[in-house]
């Protein structure tokens, strides 16, 4: 895991851009397209200096370049980088990560995942969205879909000694498969 410092007058923008508040302790997260399609997920926490985003090493990348893409103006410094422990973000350093994240049903935004599906269908609409919080990129669809819409699909946690062929993300732990699936809703 990495995480990013940005300093705290700098994230008014970063406010506009993800999905929940900054606060003290560390909150998943989303940036959005305006479709409200998930681009990335982190966690984020904020103190009185810094404003701290943690993201898995392999998404560092795509994540500066999705800030910059919004940070038009260049307010955003994302020069500070770091590694950090997992216990920081509420993981345990005793168990692999990737499998912790699949079996909170936590999905890593790959290249299969990336601007296709909302927070609701990814299963981080309770998590990693504050609906009382305000506006950002996505938020009308996706407010929308929370008070009015239905959900005909969504990410659910399958565990199996065989392998699903359609799991969106999966980890094997020596005995069995830990795999996150699309699971179509009933009506």
């Amino acid at each position: 895991m990495s995480f990013i410092a940005i300093k705290t007058p700098n994230s008014k923008l970063l406010d506009r851009l993800i999905t929940q508040k900054i606060q003290l302790q560390p909150k998943l997260s989303c940036i959005c397209n305006h479709q409200g399609k998930v681009l990335s997920r982190f966690w984020v926490k904020s103190d009185d200096n810094y404003s701290y985003l943690y993201i898995d090493n392999m998404q560092l990348d795509a994540l500066i370049s999705l800030i910059k893409k919004y940070d038009i103006h260049g307010e955003i410094d994302l020069t500070n980088q770091y590694s950090i422990c997992p216990s920081m973000i509420e993981l345990s350093p005793d168990k692999n990560i990737h499998q912790q994240l699949i079996e909170n049903c936590i999905p890593t935004i790959t290249d299969q995942i990336y601007g296709k599906y909302t927070p609701h269908v990814l299963n981080l609409s309770q998590k990693a969205v504050a609906f009382d919080k305000g506006c950002f990129i996505g938020h009308e669809p996706i407010a929308r879909t929370e008070f009015k819409g239905k959900i005909k699909k969504q990410l659910s946690y399958l565990k199996s000694k065989t392998f699903n062929e359609h799991a969106l993300e999966h980890y094997f732990d020596g005995q069995e498969y830990h795999m996150l699936i699309l699971r179509s809703l009933r009506s």
